[in-house]
């Protein structure tokens, strides 16, 4: 069920972090400003609760052609297709057979087909979830998470699955550009130590229009890549919580025992871009932050922050819908109380309870 709130023009007031003008764009996220952020609408798509619908835990959330495609690799391993109003439509089947996945990675668009990305092919389906064919990637490279390109290239995340030779630093490439065929490497770029090698993210590629960001852990940059170039356009600053060289020379058990101790905050992770903002996660001794940056007014803030004044806090951010953050809420993870709430606000239809379906929330912003 799709539930609208237009035009809430929730004016609310919060604190910002800004970075000074330069050349690459500095987003301190302590470094504290009054501003109003603005909050245009609400979207609430509450899915189907039909027992071949339900989500063990969303990876990434996509609408595409009136539906919504929700990738799972907590509890189903497979993706879930729902129409735009939330009424399940088909989903994918675990299994080496044609058209089964065992452990997918990421999805994408092509056409008319979904993509679906396993660690050494590609599976193509229809937009409604019917099995069209595989497609073998070169061996040698696995990737944890692909993206392709509006020139048919694709980018590819990873390292190489075999066992490296360490006086060759080619195994240790984070990205890989390669053609549309996947045949050619095209590009390799952005090294890291073999001790870093096991610091990977979990959605470090965000696509918008013809804007493609990336991050690599352990450093604290955002990069953007334009005809196969790359370069640094954020730099993600804490002020004397920053990663330094020294912590990268201590390697990856002193940098993650500095963040676990509160001393240094970092490690980025879940990055989405919109016209207006971006959104990224890091790590901190008490867990995952997520913070908004927005592009126009160069400040940010704590998402936790957001969802709190909005009256919804035990959301989590799944991706983007053209300019808006998608996020979601387990209503298991609510209390009783909880619910009846969002209920009595509008908010929910009364059929929510703590064992129904996972519920979407669009949140489109002035």
């Amino acid at each position: 069920m799709k539930r609208n709130f237009v035009a809430l023009l929730l004016l609310i007031a919060l604190t910002f972090s800004c970075g000074p003008k330069r050349e690459v764009e500095s987003i301190n996220c302590l470094e504290i400003n009054d501003l109003e952020f603005c909050v245009d609408s609400l979207e609430i798509i509450e899915l189907s609760n039909s027992e071949e619908a339900f989500i063990g835990g969303i990876t990434s959330c996509h609408f595409y052609n009136g539906r919504i495609y929700i990738l799972d690799t907590y509890k189903t391993y497979g993706v879930k297709i729902f129409f735009d109003s939330g009424e399940y439509i088909a989903g994918t089947k675990r299994g080496k057979g044609p058209g089964e996945l065992i452990y997918p990675y990421s999805l994408s668009f092509s056409q008319d087909s979904l993509v679906i990305h396993e660690m050494y092919r590609f599976v193509y389906y229809d937009l409604n979830g019917t099995y069209l064919k595989d497609k073998a990637l070169p061996a040698m490279f696995y990737a944890s998470a692909m993206a392709p390109l509006t020139n048919g290239h694709i980018l590819a995340y990873g390292s190489s699955n075999v066992q490296p030779n360490y006086a060759n630093d080619d195994n240790w490439y984070r990205y890989r550009l390669y053609d549309s065929d996947m045949n050619t490497i095209l590009k390799k770029f952005i090294i890291t130590s073999r001790d870093f090698a096991p610091l990977e993210c979990d959605h470090p590629i965000s696509i918008y229009d013809n804007s493609i960001l990336f991050v690599s852990r352990p450093e604290n940059f955002i990069y953007s890549i334009v005809n196969g170039d790359i370069k640094v356009i954020y730099q993600v600053e804490f002020n004397e919580y920053s990663i330094d060289k020294d912590d990268l020379k201590g390697g990856k058990f002193l940098l993650t025992g500095s963040i676990q101790n509160g001393q240094r905050f970092g490690l980025l992770d879940n990055l989405y871009e919109t016209g207006q903002f971006i959104a990224f996660s890091y790590l901190r001794w008490n867990g995952i932050e997520f913070v908004i940056y927005s592009k126009k007014k160069r400040l940010s803030t704590p998402v936790s922050q957001l969802f709190n004044l909005l009256g919804l806090p035990k959301m989590e951010i799944v991706g983007t819908e053209k300019e808006r953050l998608i996020c979601a809420i387990n209503p298991e993870e609510l209390s009783e109380m909880e619910i009846s709430n969002l209920i009595e606000r509008g908010l929910l239809s009364d059929t929510i309870t703590r064992m129904s379906n996972y519920i979407l929330v669009l949140i489109n912003f002035c």
